[in-house]
């Protein structure tokens, strides 16, 4: 995780800081801490998820019709609609690793930030040398 630095800067004025105001300080300091840190395991955990539906959907692990309808509504899949589905695989991943995570994360988020802006549907699967793309089909496409 890449940790953004912050500062907090307190400029005393005329008087300075009491004990209690600066303990209140560090206590609302460490609730952000958490608060965010909370936020972010969050959404790592959604992502996971999200990605291991997929990657049940894509593999065809479901065990009935109702779970794999279920599954593609979590991620908002449309049952009746076509799909193409396109993966990526960076076959340079043995080289320096985190190199290599650094150039498929920035591929990835400027990709789908093309994606979203031609406003499709689509939904992804990341792992650290692969990226399979899940994108609905237009009518125009389908015929």
């Amino acid at each position: 995780m890449n940790a953004i630095p912050y500062q907090l800067i307190i400029h005393e004025q005329k008087q300075l800081t009491a004990d209690e105001d600066y303990m209140a300080i560090e206590n609302a300091i460490s609730f952000l801490q958490m608060e965010l840190l909370k936020r972010y395991a969050l959404t790592q955990n959604d992502l996971t998820y999200r990605n291991e539906i997929l990657s049940d959907l894509l593999n065809d692990r479901t065990e009935n019709r109702e779970e794999l309808l279920q599954k593609a509504a979590i991620l908002k899949l449309k049952p009746t609609a076509a799909y193409q589905v396109v993966s990526f695989t960076f076959k340079d991943i043995a080289a320096e690793l985190t190199t290599a995570q650094k150039r498929l994360f920035q591929f990835r988020t400027c990709f789908l930030e093309q994606l979203s802006r031609k406003q499709l549907h689509f939904t992804y699967l990341a792992r650290k040398d692969k990226i399979i793309l899940t994108v609905e089909q237009t009518k125009e496409e389908v015929n």
